[in-house]
């Protein structure tokens, strides 16, 4: 209701908003129930989210990496590697899952890597034919003080002791 609210132009009255929710809760529903098959062909619930993780870590990672270390990446190589990313890992795996033989498996970590090494080459060769001409600067919005508090540092302090006393603990 938030995102329809904000987005619509008109005022709409409580009644047109309960239907519109009514059917947003169908249509997730539906998308529920034609995914629940999808998430339990996998082994387990761990395999399903690391693989399904895949289809967009390796494009982020590349992502920050060239944006910390090239000054020159123009936004639409590092937006073209992370929309290239879903094709080239989602490929990576039906072809594991269909044309290689079962004792033959490749880790989907595998997969994530030469995913990686891929958006990166994507990346780079967008990027020295059309490089980026002004360094991109972040602007500052409001002056404030980002310092931690004295309360910050404690309590970190504590956390990390707590970590280390439970995992000296439980060894």
């Amino acid at each position: 209701m938030d995102i329809y609210s904000r987005y619509s132009e008109k005022e709409h009255s409580p009644k047109s908003l309960v239907k519109v929710g009514r059917i947003a809760t169908l249509l997730l529903v539906i998308v529920g129930c034609v995914w629940a098959p999808i998430v339990g062909s996998f082994d387990s619930l761990y395999d399903y989210i690391q693989k399904f993780w895949g289809l967009i870590q390796p494009g982020i990672l590349a992502a920050f990496l060239f944006g910390i270390l090239w000054k020159k990446v123009p936004s639409q190589a590092v937006i073209g590697g992370m929309i290239l990313n879903v094709p080239v890992y989602g490929a990576l795996l039906l072809m594991d899952e269909f044309l290689l033989p079962a004792d033959g498996k490749i880790a989907f970590l595998h997969y994530m890597m030469i995913t990686f090494v891929i958006v990166c080459i994507y990346i780079t060769v967008v990027t020295l034919r059309t490089p980026q001409q002004a360094e991109a600067t972040i602007p500052v919005k409001f002056d404030y003080d980002v310092r931690l508090s004295p309360v910050v540092k404690v309590w970190s302090a504590l956390i990390f002791l707590s970590t280390v006393a439970l995992y000296w603990f439980f060894r």
